[in-house]
């Protein structure tokens, strides 16, 4: 804190007397303002005044032009010099440079110098380097070293190795040794299954366990006229030389229903059969290699579809669509 000229520091930190005091006790009366009127120049508090003005009252007299007149480089209101070159050549300034045999030459008194190969040897800066045995030698008298990194057997093949096998045995070339890739059981089969399924759905390996697949049921139901189910996309993959393919749609009731079975493709030009069945709950639609069906019972009806190729391996798919009237049932396809 300040008291007066005292200026003292809390906490036992002392005073001392600013005795820097300001003279005048004024806070302005350092601060000048300078200003201009005309040419004249003036500082405030006493500062005095100076003129700037022109004294020859010329606003152009400062500004000089430069001009060039053949030679001459000429400054207004100035004087003149000349740019001439002093020999008159345009060409003397350039120079050319040549050679003839070992010899440079610098055109205009440029000089002389030789390049030439002091030793005249054209090869001489050529060297070949050769090894006798583990000595390595530069030609030229470039020396020569041991090449101590040897084979330890003097051998340039016994790292190379052949394997082989004779029957069911392997064997590595030098020393390398044999094994035996025998198959254990000797038997060339015995990892060999067959796939076979039969009519019940079960599936069967051989020499393993077979597993039942569990028959490919789709229940249906409904009542009145029109189709009430489509089974889309319904496969006998047929081959021109196959054995009859079997399809067999199964009524659990002995209700009236019709079944009619159309191929994709152009079909033959007739419409489909409609057949009823109201005794049984089986029947059983058998192809023949023409693509049409016969069945088992008194009933006769056929599949309407064409093949598409004669090749032996070209089948066709095709839609399974019942139409009922009052019958419950399943459809049992495989």
């Amino acid at each position: 804190s300040k008291a007066g000229s005292t200026v003292t520091l809390s906490d036992g930190g002392g005073s001392f007397i600013d005795d820097d005091t300001d003279a005048d006790a004024s806070v302005i009366n350092e601060i000048q303002a300078v200003s201009r009127a005309g040419t004249d120049l003036t500082l405030s508090l006493g500062g005095g005044t100076v003129s700037i003005a022109d004294n020859d009252n010329d606003t152009s007299n400062e500004i000089q032009s430069l001009s060039v007149i053949g030679t001459n480089l000429s400054i207004s209101g100035g004087n003149t010099v000349s740019l001439a070159d002093n020999d008159n050549s345009t060409a003397n300034e350039v120079q050319t440079v040549s050679r003839a045999g070992t010899d440079i030459t610098l055109s205009l008194g440029g000089g002389t110098v030789s390049v030439a190969d002091n030793d005249n040897d054209t090869s001489n800066e050529i060297q070949t380097i050769s090894k006798v045995g583990s000595t390595v030698t530069l030609s030229g008298g470039g020396g020569s070293f041991t090449d101590d990194d040897t084979d330890a057997d003097a051998s340039t093949i016994n790292e190379i190795q052949i394997v082989s096998r004779a029957g069911t045995d392997l064997t590595l070339s030098l020393g390398g040794g044999t094994i035996s890739i025998a198959d254990n059981d000797n038997s060339t089969i015995n990892e060999l299954q067959d796939l076979t399924i039969d009519d019940s759905a079960n599936l069967n390996i051989g020499g393993g366990t077979g597993v039942n697949l569990g028959a490919r049921i789709t229940p249906i139901s409904g009542s009145g006229t029109g189709t009430i189910w489509t089974h889309p996309l319904y496969a006998v993959s047929v081959q021109y030389d196959s054995v009859e393919q079997i399809v067999t749609v199964a009524n659990d009731t002995a209700y009236y229903f019709d079944v009619c079975i159309v191929g994709y493709g152009t079909t033959a030009g007739a419409t489909p059969y409609s057949m009823c069945n109201d005794v049984g709950s089986t029947l059983t639609l058998s192809m023949d290699l023409d693509g049409y069906f016969g069945v088992t019972s008194d009933f006769g009806f056929h599949i309407i579809t064409n093949r598409e190729s004669t090749s032996a391996t070209q089948g066709f798919v095709m839609d399974v669509t019942l139409w009922s009237s009052t019958w419950n049932g399943l459809v049992t396809y495989y």
